[in-house]
Parts: structure tokens; sequence; C-alpha cells
């Protein structure tokens, strides 16, 4: 059995035993598991007494469920949320619970349906009619993604304590799960300034205008398009604008998406996503580079975009399996003229993915290349600037960075 059809088994395992543990108390748990034992014992109603043990615990849960059929609370939850949690690390979002009915609630929990992601129980205050209360729910999400935080949950435990009750009430909300991130060695990334067409503003556009300066004197030669009309009518004779081309570090991260889903790509993310979240400096440009439905860059630094935009990008990437690594590449060698240094979060390491490493270094570009591989993958044969990430091991491989070459 493979690990991915180990990792459904594990979910499905524990999907089953929440859904029992969220219907039943321990005591009730106690119960029915005593029924069903006390039925495979019982069937020989002559000779054991087993089958009575059965109908009494049996009709203990059934009227249970009787009790909590009757519950009819008019709770009504409203979330506030986080704008951002991360995989494998817990948040809290608030939830604001308003009584709306006649009757005070008492011995009431707090919680919330989530797939993909364990919300905890949390006790209320007793709420008495138009009473309200906030209390904070701790979620704990297993994968990146929008999480959906369905209608609040309330639950209640019958008289006997045996079953309990769940009814919803409320608006659903959502939260964006950021990939996990690992501590990364600090890089001594290349810092060679490269000239960027249209500057700053236009750093990830297509164009070829320049960054304003100031205003001069017109002389001959210049072409009418740099003339300063408004400057012209107040000074009563031609003035032009002044520019000059922006030169600044620029460097790409590019994850490469044209492999099968699973831990392997998944491992990819978190790297790409420990990149993007501060291992440029301030004053340069970090271009994301990936392929989805086409190829996309989205740039951060300068003004242009944030870290936490790109982690939000991360958070969403999917894998392409059908999409030849060849457009990755494609992507990036239109922007080597304007870059400063590559990093390459690669799925694994072939000869088309060596020949473009290569390609790259032969053209002047310092790269850095990282290849995620499986533990029990095949080792290759040790190539310039390439590091190897083993599944599960991501941190360690990280903190142990080499520079670029």
């Amino acid at each position: 059995m493979d690990t991915t059809w180990r990792g459904r088994l594990l979910r499905f395992n524990t999907d089953v035993l929440r859904f029992f543990s969220r219907r039943l108390s321990v005591l009730g748990a106690l119960a029915a598991a005593g029924a069903v034992g006390a039925a495979g014992l019982g069937f020989d109603t002559g000779r054991n007494m087993e089958h009575q043990l059965f109908t009494l615990l049996a009709s203990l849960v059934v009227l249970a469920g009787l009790a909590n059929s009757l519950w009819r609370p008019r709770l009504f939850g409203t979330w506030r949320v986080p704008r951002h949690g991360t995989a494998g690390l817990p948040f809290f979002a608030g939830l604001a619970v308003e009584n709306r009915g006649r009757s005070t609630e008492r011995g009431v929990e707090a919680s919330a349906a989530s797939p993909g992601a364990h919300a905890d129980d949390v006790p209320l205050p007793d709420l008495p009619p138009g009473g309200s209360a906030a209390v904070s729910v701790r979620f704990l999400p297993e994968r990146r993604g929008r999480l959906r935080l369905g209608s609040p949950v309330f639950l209640r435990t019958d008289p006997l304590g045996l079953r309990r009750a769940r009814r919803a009430g409320g608006e659903p909300a959502s939260v964006l799960v950021l990939p996990p991130r690992y501590p990364v060695d600090v890089l001594a990334l290349p810092g060679r300034r490269r000239h960027q067409p249209g500057g700053v503003t236009l750093a990830s556009a297509v164009g070829e205008s320049q960054e304003f300066v100031s205003l001069r004197d017109y002389r001959a030669g210049d072409p009418l398009r740099k003339i300063h009309w408004r400057s012209w009518a107040k000074a009563g004779r031609p003035i032009v604008k002044e520019c000059q081309e922006e030169h600044f570090v620029r460097h790409a991260l590019a994850l490469d998406t044209s492999g099968a889903a699973g831990p392997a790509f998944e491992e990819a993310v978190s790297v790409a996503a420990s990149f993007a979240a501060g291992t440029a400096a301030p004053d340069s440009l970090l271009d994301l580079l990936f392929v989805g439905t086409q190829a996309y860059c989205f740039t951060s630094g300068r003004g242009l975009g944030s870290a936490d935009g790109l982690l939000e990008v991360l958070a969403g990437v999917e894998a392409r399996p059908k999409t030849p690594f060849k457009e990755l590449e494609a992507s990036l060698l239109r922007r080597q003229g304007l870059l400063s240094g590559s990093i390459l979060v690669l799925l694994g390491f072939d000869a088309e993915r060596r020949a473009f490493v290569r390609r790259l270094r032969a053209g002047g570009l310092p790269t850095l290349a990282l290849a995620v591989c499986a533990k029990d993958s095949p080792m290759w044969e040790p190539e310039p600037g390439v590091r190897r990430i083993d599944v599960g091991d991501a941190a360690r491989g990280l903190a142990s960075l080499g520079g670029f070459s």
C-alpha cells in the first residue's frame, strides 16, 4: 500500500472516530460498546443472560437519543476569523453566540464542522433568553488552501449523559490556510543590479517607459513625446521631462508544478513558501513563477507586493501532472535578462531538469536548484548548484543550504 492510500485510510479512521466522539459521550461509547458485545454473546438466549444486558444498554442509548431530539435551541453564532492560518499549526477564531430563544440554555458547548481541520469543543456559559457570550474556538488545519468553517455547531449531552445532540446555527465563514514554512539559512543572494525596462512601477509588465527624474530645457534631438506641455505653457519655452532607466536586484523563485499531487508536491510548495516568506532584501524584487492553467508570475518587493501576497498565491497552487516542464522553463528564460539570480524548486531531478539548470548557469544566471524527492528515490549524479530535499526532512535540508553557483 503506497503512502497515498495509507494517508486516505488514516483520514478515514480519524473521521469515523471523530463522528462517534461528537455524538457519544465517554459513558455513551462504553454503553454502545457493551451493547454490541452483549449482542454478539447473547444469541443463545436459553443458555446465557447477555441478551438482557443488550436490551438494557440499547434501550438507554435509544432513550438518550429521544431526549436529545426534543432539544430545539435558538442559538445563533457569528464567526470572527483571522485573515490567515498555517497548515499544521493551530489558530483561534472568535465566536459570538446569542440566545434568541425563550429558555435558558445550560451545559452547551460550541464547535464547528470543518472538513480539513479539527475544531475543539468550547463550553459556553449559561445563556438566558436574549443573552450572549463570546468564546474562542481552536482550529488545527490539516492542509493548505481555503478552509471552510461551517455554521457554528452547538452540542449538549442528554440527561443520562450518553449521547450528544448537535444543532447548527449561524453563518459560515472561511480562512485561507497558508503552506507550512521552514527556517531558511541566510543565503548570499546575488546582488548584481539589472536594467528593468519601465522602472519599478512597470517591473512586472511589458513596456519601455522610463522613470521620471526632473524637468529641463529642450535640446535638439529630444523626441516630442518627452515634451512637458504644461511647463512649456508656463515658461514660454520648450520644456522636456528628464528620465533615467532604473537598475535593481531581482530574483526568480520558480516552482515546478509538472508532477502528481502528493507528499512531494506539498513539500515543494512548503519549500517555495519558505523562500517567499522573506529571504529577499527589502529593496529587491522577487518573482514567483509557476505554471497553472497558464504561466503565472507574481512579484513582491519595492511596493509591488508583499511576501504575504506570495504565500496567499502558494496556498492555492495545484499540481499539473499533464503540463510539460518546458512551460516553466520558457517562462523563466523570457525573464532571464532581468534577473540577478534564480531559485528553482523542482519535483525530482531528471535529464530535462539537469539540462535546464545547466542552461541557466551557462547563460551567466546564478542558480540554486532544490530537488524535492521521496526518501527512497535513487540518488543522481551530483550537479553543481543542486541540492536534494527529502520529503519529510525539508527543515533540516533548508537549514544547511549553501549558496548560489
